[in-house]
């Protein structure tokens, strides 16, 4: 589970919020989980918290980076750490260091859609003027080149 407190300190009711949270693996920052949770409304003064549940390899540390946004515009953001290799805790700023890291951790299990490998070929035109423009403007010239003459 993940979850973040959200306190509305303005002085108008909040709408339309939603919090995106995105677990970065701190020593590669590769995007291990991406999720976002509606938090409705929120009135001034009031506190709610919102979660969501996102799965990650464990045995790595990760950066979670949480964005509120109200209809889609950025209102704040926010940053924290969560601590999963047991072997070394991490906090936000602190400096990176060589880890031994395998990317095929991080691979999504879903399969990428089927695509079409039918040998279809089209057509393909490229700009500019054809082969009879190219004629008509090379006897234009010439005759406008006699003209001169």
């Amino acid at each position: 589970d993940l979850g973040g407190w959200l306190t509305a300190t303005g002085p108008s009711e909040a709408d339309s919020l939603s919090v995106t949270f995105v677990l970065r693996q701190a020593e590669s920052n590769v995007v291990a989980a991406r999720t976002s949770v509606e938090a409705g409304g929120l009135q001034e003064g009031r506190t709610e918290m919102v979660t969501t549940e996102v799965s990650v390899p464990s045995e790595y540390n990760y950066y979670v980076d949480a964005v509120l946004t109200r209809d889609g515009v950025i209102v704040d953001t926010a940053g924290g750490v969560v601590n999963l290799d047991p072997t070394e805790t991490l906090e936000r700023d602190q400096t990176q260091q060589d880890v031994e890291f395998d990317a095929s951790d991080f691979e999504s299990d879903e399969t990428p859609p089927d695509r079409s490998t039918r040998g279809e070929t089209t057509a393909a035109q490229t700009p500019g003027f054809g082969p009879v423009v190219a004629v008509v403007a090379l006897l234009s010239a010439a005759l406008l080149a006699r003209r001169r003459r």
